[in-house]
């Protein structure tokens, strides 16, 4: 009996200790010609650690025997795991991973591209959040993540070719809104006095481009319709009869009458007829209306239109993956459509219609910054500041003035691009 209690002793003694070392991460464990998984299920079964990994890393088809006696828990799992793995040691979390070499990389990076598909392994658990930015990954898998993450997001962007492409076309439809300023010039006082009456107005534009991009180079034309406005008021000066007051004025004359002709021989022996006159001298009354000095406000919108063909060329500078810019300089070549409103003559008397001082053909010049955000791999919108400068709209007439239109604008719109090459 004394002997069997010693045993026992002994046996206790042995497993407290066995014990207290596999919980300072000595391990004690055989396993004969079975998988890598099945291997770390056993260990998990002797010691505290528990293991995260994806088991798709593991081939399932080949098998090991291991051997361990109070080994520590570093030296059993690269004895399992062999170089082509790696693990960490969070508390009492082990995570495994693969080891990713430079082909595996950019086999994989192929693969994603190519399923469009980005997949999260073994995610360290103190994360709440994933993100994944990527321009053509469709969607995320999470596999064997830990529960502390609560999303999963990705934001997916499509790259457009009008920014990747050596060689594209795209069309653009844009409005915007107009501020125009106008200075007469060449007219003296008048054109100062002019100058004085015109206030800028907001008008809009429409238009439909085309553009040919050749890597950097841009080249574009279309078709464009301007609205013009300014407003002006000013004061005309005219004169009417008065009905009720008259001025008589007394104008003198002579009145002439035949009495009779005689015949009178001159040097040459001619005769020579003469009439006798009777003269008498008199007057006439005539009455005059008294004139009166009216003045009429007036109160004109100056507007017209242009329809215009642009010729212009740009360059295109990519800040980023969505976001570029295109600086152009554009020259417009401008028909009047139409026009209205009028413009006072040089004595404020009578006014000249804005459509016969018009040119029917002129000539601008613009510069421009078109910037663009990618919404789709052939979508973009944009937003487009610009300038614009008319150096003579008027007829080169005897008016008096000539004038310089100016136009500040800001136009929005939405561009198609197809593909010319090389994506």
């Amino acid at each position: 009996m004394f002997f069997k209690k010693c045993i026992l002793t002994i046996s206790a003694i042995l497993a407290i200790t066995a014990l207290h070392a596999q919980t300072k991460g000595e391990i004690t464990y055989k396993a004969t010609n079975k998988t890598i998984p099945e291997i770390l299920q056993g260990i998990e079964n002797v010691c505290p650690y528990r293991f995260s990994y994806n088991s798709d890393i593991f081939d399932q088809n080949t098998s090991k025997t291991v051997s361990f006696n109070l080994t520590p828990i570093e030296t059993c799992l690269n004895s399992v795991l062999g170089p082509s793995y790696a693990f960490s040691i969070i508390g009492s979390q082990i995570i495994i991973t693969e080891k990713k070499t430079p082909s595996t990389t950019v086999k994989k990076q192929n693969e994603t591209k190519k399923e469009n598909i980005v997949t999260v392994y073994d995610t360290i658990p103190v994360y709440e959040h994933i993100t994944i930015v990527d321009t053509l990954v469709e969607k995320i898998q999470v596999v064997d993540t830990l529960q502390r993450i609560r999303t999963v997001t990705l934001h997916r962007y499509e790259t457009n070719f009008l920014h990747t492409g050596e060689s594209s076309n795209t069309l653009t439809v844009n409005t915007g809104l107009l501020a125009n300023a106008i200075r007469f010039y060449n007219g003296n006082t008048y054109g100062n006095e002019l100058q004085k009456l015109h206030r800028p107005a907001l008008s809009f534009d429409f238009q439909v481009n085309i553009s040919f991009k050749r890597k950097q180079l841009i080249t574009q034309t279309g078709l464009n319709l301007y609205n013009f406005r300014l407003e002006n008021s000013f004061t005309t000066t005219s004169y009417i009869d008065d009905p009720q007051i008259t001025y008589t004025d007394t104008v003198w004359h002579w009145i002439y009458k035949e009495i009779f002709t005689y015949y009178k021989f001159n040097e040459s022996n001619d005769s020579v007829a003469i009439t006798a006159l009777d003269s008498t001298y008199t007057y006439t009354l005539l009455t005059h209306p008294k004139k009166i000095e009216t003045y009429t406000e007036k109160l004109s919108t100056l507007s017209w239109h242009y329809a215009s063909i642009p010729f212009g060329i740009g360059y295109h500078h990519n800040i980023t993956n969505t976001f570029s810019i295109q600086p152009f300089f554009l020259v417009n070549a401008m028909i009047l459509v139409s026009a209205k409103g009028e413009i006072p003559n040089s004595t404020f008397s009578n006014t000249y219609p804005l459509k016969d001082l018009l040119k029917p053909f002129n000539l601008s010049a613009t510069l421009a910054c078109n910037i663009l955000y990618s919404i789709e791999k052939q979508y973009s919108v944009s937003i487009k500041p610009f300038v614009s400068c008319a150096p003579s709209i008027f007829k080169n007439e005897n008016i008096g003035f000539q004038g310089l239109l100016t136009t500040f604008g800001m136009e929005w719109g939405i561009s198609y691009t197809i593909p010319n090459g090389k994506y």
